[in-house]
């Protein structure tokens, strides 16, 4: 499919703008309320990402969209729209108030963090006070040369297979390369470093996060966040570095793993040693200083967490953009090895497989 009908793209519109509509406020300095999603061009986004999802998730929400025209949803007030929008569940079923929710949170998503080509900047930011990317890419080499096949097969010969670069197979690669044996890696993502950090959230969502952001369960009871690039989770990352509770640990123990209950911090220590975990670059914004504060009142006990910082390129001005892929990114990952080790073979599959966005995130409408 390469193009959407009148028909969907006219309702598309309609429902982009019941989800951010124009609204007349006297005091609005920057045009926030004033802008609709169709001033900001959203609609045309929301056409581009679904024709570039999979057959079945794209047809299901068109599907989803031509119930809406069929309904007379462009013909409906504001109010009924967004009566409309909350009450499909209701009368469709849970797949369709789902993919509802998606359409919502992607109009939002898009509305809000999509910058304008022009002047990298998103209309929005200046109200919120956001000021967007802080510098242009540096200019920094790739030093890793991967092979990418051909086609859907490719013959190779290796002592060990490893699937994935993160924190897992990235550090059990070099392991057993410096030791000796030959090792291909196997990495679905894109081969990412600082040249490609933007400090744009939406076009680092797409390229450095598995299926290009949050990915809910069926039910819709946990959404899960993962970097997918070289480096997986080593090179986007949270910086939070938790260490596995006593609890969990006593838990894992009696079901039969009986190192985590002696000799597992050594393992905890080696991999914190090299990832430069330590707790100096732990700063509070205002936020989190408000819940400490909250929850001191409460009597509750917080502690400060450690973090996977190198406090030589420690930037407390960038730490901000740390989910938006800043330029200055935490102590080296897995894909580029803080100590000289063989070089394993990493073998990414074509950046177009790990974009395509099959799923989305619920959202609400604004008001």
């Amino acid at each position: 499919m390469t193009t959407l009908t009148d028909a969907q793209r006219a309702t598309l519109r309609v429902l982009c703008d019941t989800v951010v509509p124009s609204i007349q406020r006297e005091h609005d300095p920057h045009g926030l309320w004033a802008r609709s999603a169709s001033d900001l061009g959203v609609p045309e986004m929301v056409e581009q990402g679904l024709l570039g999802m999979p057959a079945e998730s794209r047809d299901g929400l068109l599907g989803l969209v031509d119930g809406l025209g069929a309904a007379g949803f462009d013909q409906q007030s504001q109010g009924s729209r967004e009566l409309t929008l909350k009450n499909t569940g209701l009368a469709y079923g849970v797949a369709a108030q789902a993919g509802v929710s998606g359409l919502i949170s992607l109009v939002l998503y898009l509305a809000y963090g999509a910058p304008d080509p022009a002047t990298g900047q998103n209309p929005a930011w200046a109200a919120l006070g956001y000021p967007g990317p802080l510098s242009p890419p540096p200019a920094v080499a790739k030093p890793i040369s991967p092979t990418i096949p051909p086609s859907d097969t490719l013959a190779l010969e290796a002592d060990v297979a490893v699937v994935g670069s993160g924190c897992g197979g990235g550090v059990i690669a070099g392991t057993l390369a410096k030791a000796g044996l030959s090792v291909v890696v196997l990495e679905a993502g894109n081969y990412l470093n600082e040249a490609d950090f933007t400090m744009l959230e939406v076009p680092a969502l797409r390229s450095a996060y598995w299926r290009g952001g949050p990915q809910n369960t069926a039910d819709h009871n946990f959404s899960l966040l993962a970097g997918a690039a070289l480096g997986g989770g080593s090179l986007i990352n949270w910086m939070n570095c938790l260490r596995t509770t006593d609890r969990v640990r006593t838990e894992w123990a009696d079901a039969g793993l009986a190192d985590v209950a002696s000799d597992f911090d050594r393992h905890l220590d080696a991999v914190s040693q090299r990832m430069s975990v330590g707790g100096s670059c732990s700063d509070l914004n205002p936020f989190f200083e408000r819940l400490g504060d909250a929850a001191q009142r409460l009597g509750w006990h917080t502690q400060v967490a450690d973090r996977n910082v190198d406090p030589e390129r420690y930037s407390p001005e960038t730490a901000g953009s740390c989910c938006r892929c800043w330029h200055w990114p935490t102590a080296p990952p897995s894909s580029s090895p803080p100590r000289p080790v063989p070089q394993a073979t990493p073998i990414p599959c074509p950046p177009t497989e790990h974009q395509r966005r099959d799923s989305l995130t619920p959202g609400a409408t604004r008001r």
